[in-house]
């Protein structure tokens, strides 16, 4: 059982790298993001945050009352939250 355990735990350690996601990945990934979104996208985005963040705020400090506004807020502008 002992070699069972031992014989798992180098297994883990000696393909653990191999397993890492590559900087040369990510960098690729961002830059997909960038060519599928166009920079009007972003500034839409902005002024949807600017319109919902200054919307009036619930009074009672314990309650998710503003948070849905803000989500609801931005499901109406066609953004994420």
């Amino acid at each position: 059982m002992k070699a069972i355990v031992m014989a798992a735990t180098l297994a883990a350690l000696v393909s653990g790298p191999a397993l890492a996601k590559s900087p040369a990945a990510s960098s690729k990934a961002q830059s997909a993001f960038g060519s599928v979104t166009s920079p009007s996208a972003g500034s839409s985005r902005e002024q949807a945050i600017r319109e919902c963040s200054a919307l009036p705020s619930y009074p009672v400090r314990d309650s998710n009352m503003s948070l849905s506004q803000y989500r609801a807020c931005m499901m109406q502008h066609g953004q994420p939250e």
